[in-house]
């Protein structure tokens, strides 16, 4: 009880920190309770773009979400993902972007929250980014909690 009251507290912080974020349930059936899904966001002014999900193409050219650095809150099953990942970042007046969409794979798990970002690295030869999705789930055996 006290574990799915900490989770349920972390998704509202979520929810709410997010509050013009777009949602998006990328199941079919009823809306299923939140201790059963795995949950999946990209915060506002993120440098990257989801466009596709395990084959399920975004709708319109920017992604899911409405324009490049909005947030999004996607609820998931569990199971395996490949994500194609694309990445913009503003340099002054220069805009840095990837060519293609990179591949990022997970597993998700129910009641687990994952954060979706990209580590940005500069050298000689360029920039490039580094998708990646991290589990951002609080863990209620060390009370720590996560902030949105």
């Amino acid at each position: 009880m006290r574990k799915k009251l900490l989770l349920f507290s972390c998704l509202a912080v979520l929810i709410l920190g997010c509050a013009s974020a777009k949602e998006y349930v990328l199941y079919d059936g009823p809306r299923l309770p939140k201790e059963k899904v795995a949950i999946l966001y990209a915060p506002t002014n993120t440098n990257v773009r989801l466009f596709v999900v395990n084959d399920r193409k975004a709708s319109g050219i920017n992604g899911f979400g409405s324009e490049w650095g909005d947030a999004f809150i996607m609820e998931l099953l569990p199971g395996a993902y490949d994500l194609a990942v694309g990445y913009r970042e503003v340099y002054g007046v220069m805009i840095i972007s990837s060519n293609k969409n990179q591949t990022v794979s997970f597993r998700a798990e129910a009641g687990h929250i994952y954060l979706l970002t990209a580590e940005s690295r500069k050298s000689i030869e360029g920039f490039w980014s580094i998708p990646q999705v991290l589990d951002v789930t609080p863990d209620h055996e060390k009370k720590e909690e996560y902030s949105f």
